[in-house]
């Protein structure tokens, strides 16, 4: 990425989600899948020349999202990482949190409201899960992130479902935007309508 140039990267990692989102020598990875596509994963970053990670986002525990996270951490330095409150009790969420609290500066709950910055100005808004929100759903504890750069916006809605979908539209804090990755791989679990017609 040239200086100043925001790249969004949606990177080859067959049924699962794996994001690199890069702007003036900043990176932030968002999901990694399973470790049998780990290696699209490493050798794009090592690539793109990038050695470190200002931020590692699992958006939440199922393994075609976070089966690499382990990896990542020990092969790339991680400046915090941010995953949503639900432990599934899985080896494969315990080995991730396991080796963030090993490797990575920080390591953070990400929450509604939660806002932070990718360089000076790319600003990113949690807008899902809700402080405290439970459920036996995965899917509905992904992170949902608002990207601003400019006059430019992206919506990524994780794996989550079309419950979360309408409840962020009844909120009012669904904006018009640019690029929506679709939540749950574009599964008709998600992408209600309503929803879409609001995005």
């Amino acid at each position: 990425p040239k200086p100043k140039e925001l790249v969004i990267t949606m990177l080859d990692v067959d049924q699962g989600d794996s994001i690199l989102i890069s702007y003036d020598d900043h990176h932030m990875l968002i999901d990694t899948n399973v470790t049998e596509y780990y290696g699209n994963v490493k050798s794009t970053l090592t690539k793109m020349g990038i050695g470190k990670l200002d931020y590692l986002v699992a958006t939440h525990p199922h393994a075609d999202h976070i089966g690499s996270m382990h990896k990542v951490l020990t092969d790339f330095k991680v400046g915090k990482y941010f995953y949503t409150d639900l432990d599934t009790g899985k080896y494969t969420y315990q080995n991730a949190m396991d080796h963030a609290y090993e490797y990575a500066d920080k390591v953070e709950l990400l929450v509604t409201g939660d806002k932070f910055k990718l360089g000076k100005d790319v600003k990113l808004t949690v807008l899902s899960p809700d402080e405290g929100y439970k459920t036996e759903n995965v899917n509905n504890v992904s992170a949902v992130l608002l990207l601003e750069w400019g006059e430019f916006n992206a919506l990524l809605m994780g794996d989550a479902e079309s419950d979360i979908e309408l409840g962020l539209v009844k909120k009012g804090v669904i904006p018009d935007v640019d690029l929506l990755k679709l939540g749950h791989h574009g599964s008709y679990t998600s992408s209600h309508k309503d929803f879409l017609k609001t995005a």
